[in-house]
């Protein structure tokens, strides 16, 4: 009688990961195998010992998620493998803190009842964290695919007109998962998208973060179970693939991960809040930005809320563009008359009925210069020369703040700035706040560029909701480590705006 032979993954419920699989299929046919969807091994294959059930592999797995809502896999570029079947091409995972702390505690209460495991499971340290985007490559051709998809020329061997069919049911060629289970219903986007979503943006070098919400449990190449991190409850087949099941992983990983608020936030009033690039109405950009809500009508509910339980009626926000798009979007006022606030808006590239919009903003806070723009492609800085990107020549619409902030003032009573070891409130440096860019290209544009001067406000990269400029210039201040896409939500200092004179 065969021994079971199980498996340990991560299934990733990834639109832009899919489509490019699918799409890599298609250009190299023969022998190109895919994945029968985008996945990360956190451990196997491997056998179990005489005596030991699956019930000590649920142990080991609860054990390594405990108190996890979600497992984060940082992508970095893309790299090829040696396979069991040819070369593999996969994307570059940079294993984060979560990450290592479950395979650590995997591998350590798996261990006592393993029987057999594969090579790179047998020592510690060995495996290599990767989303496989097809295997069983030649040498030549899997160096082929790796060259163009590291030099960003994949988009010149595309086929020159239409899209590629949707991702549909996939067969694993290899053996190792034989399976045909129904795939997430991802459909095909027509509607252009922010940048990073065209078909040759698909292979461009990706620098983002993923969420891994479940660990499946695989038995002889079929899902048997999945563990649900964020109710920290084990799912059976059948609830494994139920929408209605998915909606509830994701709502309770939004309020556990912050990107849903359930109650209001108790700032100091007034305050002063910046966000970009809602897109609120637009179906598209959950799948084009990896928002985690399973259609517009959610999204919008939990913008608009986070909104309101962010921005009190006397704050001040600033907000950067791209307000609402889509056919299926109610005007932008009906979305403007919804949010707390006195809104100052700066018009994005979709905000085609956003009036009395301006086409930058100047702000200045405890010693900072910022400009508010929404596009920063093509914003000169140096010496104040050069307009802010506007290929329609109208950008002639401008204001500026001054913030007043009484309470930066240190205990000596001296009005230097606090620790600034970039020197950045020194030199008088302006920076640079914008939305446009999403999460679709961190490298360049993170939360905070420190070499670049730059702020990311986009929606998904701070955390679906307003963050405070006081916020902002903490992080400039202190120079800290590289700040997290997630904000922490603090009181902020009481500031008030006004017009300059």
């Amino acid at each position: 009688m065969l021994q079971d032979r199980y498996l340990l993954m991560v299934r990733l419920r990834d639109w832009k990961t899919d489509r490019m699989i699918s799409v890599l299929s298609r250009i190299y046919e023969s022998p190109y195998s895919v994945p029968p969807f985008p996945h990360v091994t956190l451990y196997g294959m491997f056998t179990l010992r005489s005596g030991k059930s699956e019930a000590s592999i649920r142990t080991a797995i609860e054990s390594s998620s405990r108190d996890l809502d979600a497992i984060r896999f940082p992508l970095s570029g893309w790299t090829t493998l040696r396979g069991r079947r040819g070369r593999v091409i996969a994307h570059c995972v940079n294993p984060s803190d979560e990450l290592i702390s479950c395979y650590r505690t995997l591998y350590e209460t798996l261990t006592p009842s393993i029987a057999t495991r594969s090579w790179i499971d047998a020592t510690y340290g060995t495996r290599k964290f990767h989303i496989t985007t097809g295997y069983g490559l030649r040498s030549t051709i899997s160096e082929e695919i790796l060259s163009r998809l590291c030099s960003g020329t994949m988009g010149e061997v595309l086929p020159g007109a239409g899209h590629p069919p949707s991702p549909g049911p996939r067969e694993c060629q290899g053996g190792d998962l034989q399976t045909t289970e129904e795939p997430d219903p991802w459909g095909d986007p027509r509607p252009a998208g922010p940048p990073g979503c065209g078909r040759k943006d698909l292979f461009m070098p990706e620098e983002t973060d993923l969420y891994g919400l479940r660990i499946a449990l695989i038995r002889n190449g079929k899902i048997t179970s999945e563990f649900d991190l964020p109710s920290q409850q084990w799912l059976d087949r059948p609830d494994v693939y139920r929408k209605e099941r998915w909606a509830e992983t994701l709502t309770a990983f939004r309020h556990r991960h912050g990107f849903e608020l359930s109650s209001p936030l108790s700032p100091e009033s007034p305050e002063i809040y910046l966000i970009s690039d809602l897109h609120l109405g637009h179906a598209n950009i959950i799948r084009y930005c990896r928002r985690p809500f399973t259609d517009a009508r959610e999204m919008d509910r939990v913008l608009v809320s986070n909104w309101n339980y962010t921005v009190g009626p006397s704050d001040k926000v600033f907000f950067l563009g791209d307000l609402r798009y889509g056919p299926e979007a109610r005007p932008a006022a009906e979305y403007l008359a919804m949010l707390q606030g006195n809104i100052t808006l700066v018009r994005g590239n979709h905000d085609l009925d956003l009036h009395d919009s301006l086409d930058e903003l100047i702000v200045e806070c405890r010693g900072i210069s910022f400009r508010l723009v929404h596009d920063p492609a093509g914003v000169s800085r140096e010496g104040g020369e050069g307009p802010v990107h506007d290929p329609s020549g109208t950008n002639r619409n401008r204001d500026k703040y001054v913030i007043h902030d009484p309470s930066e003032i240190n205990r000596n009573g001296d009005k230097r700035p606090i620790h600034d070891p970039a020197g950045t409130t020194r030199n008088g440096g302006e920076w640079l706040i914008h939305g446009h860019a999403h999460n679709n290209d961190l490298a360049r544009y993170p939360f905070i560029n420190y070499d670049q001067r730059t702020v990311n406000i986009s929606a998904e990269v701070i955390g679906y909701r307003p963050v405070s400029i006081g916020t902002i210039v903490r992080c400039i201040k202190s120079g800290g480590p590289e700040p997290l896409r997630l904000l922490e939500r603090r009181p902020g200092s009481a500031v008030r705006a006004r017009p300059a004179g």
